[in-house]
């Protein structure tokens, strides 16, 4: 085992006063200074005027009001009692009644929010309420020094939150977080066992990050919990779904650093999950069960190899295990609904509890997004009609948007008139929320959890980021519109008003010989149904792969695609219940029959043909 370097336990009100924190994970190191508050975050802020339509960054906005408010709040010294020390818990999950949240199962460094949460503030440019994420990063500081193996749930999370402030650094201080990048994988390779062409961590879920009075009790409670594992037996199934979510850190790390070494681990992680892990079969099908008085395979456990594997594949350049992924996607799709993005949170007809139905847990969808991102980013053109399938449906209709449902409990109605204050400080923490236990027209169900759990907050918040990040690009010259989505950039800003219209309008920033935009799913190759201006006259289109370019475009011109847009209803049964539903273009805007306690797809706005306006505060990155 290492020989530790003790360090002085720094207080939670040391660390808040904004000092830097040193610290060495292992004698031979010397000590690394970072700051444990964020930089601020710099960018163009201004209202617009756009479509009152989907918009990632608000609903990204959404996220961050539940990842800030949505915590236990501790005194600093209850915080100074434990370490690390954290003032801002949070909690895994949150019970629903008519007195507000029920926290439950707090856990002190949880990696899941601190990602979600830095992610929603580079697409938002939001600081409310910014000594949560500092208090966050402060104690993960201290709690680094303690030389955790960042593996599992949290430390995978860990990893790639990590590779976000690597991003975010500039100079010396890029320098500081690429060395505790390094220090983090060094500790990985160390640990990690070698099976064949492979590796795999002998750890079972995460490191314990709280409980603890000081670093030397930490220190010793991590070792005793490695020793435990050292000489375990391989991981296979459930046992083995642990290390996709490091295998996920690890490509995060290389995409920040290029660091070969972590990209050798992250390749044998890899080739255990593909090859050794027996988690999925050679025909794709998903075989990790839950854990052993819960025989059922779980969707999000299994599933998670398919989204480590793309990945890796598209960091490493590796079309192996981007083939794989796609081959685990295309079985996962007829285990849910590939219209909507619904997937089961168990598989194949057996179930830990007594229901007659399947029901959605929001990680499950947001696996299917981030695989169907991947897919789409390595060429593969046609995913980005599932990506928007997905985020246009589940994924957006799973999140709280507002607090009306809890005016609507059964406990609740007639007690207050929306918006009244006592209910809005009981139920406003919750809006940003996804569901983890609903079916497609109820956003839970009573009996299947307590209400809420907070990894479906974390795992869609980074799935909406990254859609968020990606849908939009500039490549060589060339600006890609891959959504037809709201969105700010450098480059232009997208006002689309779909579904309510089939239009939308570019606002060009920046000169560019071609503008391509993708057409939607339903408009054949070629089809002269589709019709573009540029400052309201007509502009000729060339069409390539799903996409139609524009020529010689310079800033300040506002570019317009028009097509037409139907509604449809088809009958599907989803989650073995039998629904109707009615979609304009790809979004689903009835469900029937509908859900009673807080049901989602209310949405007879969109039937309307013309789209309303609004304004909203926009935010573009800077600083990079």
């Amino acid at each position: 085992m290492n020989a530790y370097v003790t360090r002085p336990f720094m207080t939670l009100a040391a660390t808040v006063a904004g000092c830097l924190i040193p610290f060495a994970c292992g004698a031979a190191d010397d000590d690394v200074t970072v700051s444990p508050e964020f930089p601020p975050l710099v960018g163009d802020r201004y209202v617009a005027e756009v479509p009152d339509t989907l918009d990632l960054a608000q609903r990204l906005r959404y996220s961050l009001n539940a990842l800030s408010r949505g915590v236990e709040r501790r005194t600093n010294d209850q915080a100074e009692k434990r370490f690390p020390a954290t003032r801002f818990p949070v909690h895994h999950f949150i019970g629903l009644s008519e007195n507000g949240p029920q926290l439950e199962r707090a856990i002190n460094i949880y990696g899941k929010a601190m990602l979600g949460a830095r992610l929603a503030r580079i697409a938002t440019g939001s600081e409310e309420r910014m000594e949560v994420d500092n208090d966050w990063r402060g104690a993960w500081l201290q709690w680094f020094q303690a030389d955790p193996a960042l593996f599992g749930p949290e430390g995978g999370r860990h990893l790639e939150w990590l590779a976000i402030n690597i991003r975010d650094a500039r100079g010396s201080n890029r320098e500081r977080w690429q060395e505790l990048a390094r220090r983090a994988v060094s500790r990985l390779t160390q640990l990690a066992i070698s099976h064949e062409d492979a590796a795999w961590i002998p750890f079972g879920k995460s490191v314990p990050d709280d409980g603890f009075t000081d670093i030397n009790e930490a220190r010793q409670k991590i070792e005793e919990a490695l020793g435990k594992n050292t000489s375990a037996e391989r991981p296979v199934g459930w046992k083995a779904t642990w290390q996709t979510w490091t295998l996920q850190g690890l490509s995060a790390i290389y995409r920040e650093t290029g660091d070969p070494q972590t990209l050798e681990l992250a390749g044998r992680i890899a080739r255990y999950l593909k090859d050794h892990s027996e988690i999925i079969a050679e025909d794709g099908r998903l075989l990790a069960g839950h854990e052993a008085d819960r025989p059922v395979v779980h969707w999000h456990h299994s599933f998670l190899t398919a989204v480590a594997c793309a990945e890796y594949g598209a960091v490493a350049g590796d079309e192996e295990f981007l083939e794989f992924a796609e081959l685990i996607y295309r079985h996962g799709l007829t285990l849910g609904h590939a219209e909507t993005g619904f997937a089961p949170e168990y598989c194949y007809g057996q179930y830990p509890r007594e229901q007659d139905f399947d029901d959605n847990e929001g990680c499950c969808t947001s696996d299917l997004v981030h695989v169907a991102l991947r897919l789409a980013l390595s060429g593969q053109v046609v995913y980005w009609d599932d990506v928007e399938r997905f985020v246009r449906n589940q994924l957006s209709a799973l999140q709280l948007t507002d607090t009306r449902w809890f005016y609507e409990m059964p406990a609740n109605r007639g007690k207050w008139s929306y918006p009244a204050p006592v209910a809005e400080a009981l139920a406003g923490p919750l809006v940003g929320q996804f569901g983890g236990w609903a079916t497609l027209n109820e956003w839970q169900v009573p009996g299947l959890g307590p209400g809420i759990q907070t990894c479906c907050l974390g795992n869609c918040t980074r799935a909406m980021y990254y859609v968020w990040h990606h849908m939009i690009e500039k490549v060589d010259g060339t600006l890609r519109v891959h959504l037809m989505l709201n969105r700010a950039s450098p480059w232009a800003d997208i006002h689309s008003y779909r579904p309510y219209e089939g239009r939308v309008q570019i606002h060009l920033k920046q000169d560019f010989q071609q503008v391509s935009i993708r057409v939607p799913a339903w408009i054949e190759d070629g089809s002269d149904e589709i019709v573009a201006t540029r400052d309201g006259h007509p502009a000729p289109l060339q069409w390539n792969d799903r996409y139609v370019t524009i020529m010689a475009n310079r800033a300040g011109q506002i570019l317009e695609i028009s097509f037409p847009i139907h509604q449809r209803e088809t009958e599907a049964v989803i989650g073995r219940r039998p629904y109707r539903l009615l979609f304009k273009g790809s979004t689903l805007i009835n469900v029937d029959p509908p859900g009673e306690r807080i049901p989602l797809y209310e949405r007879d706005r969109y039937r309307a043909s013309k789209a309303t306006l609004q304004n909203v505060e926009r935010f573009i990155l800077t600083d990079r």
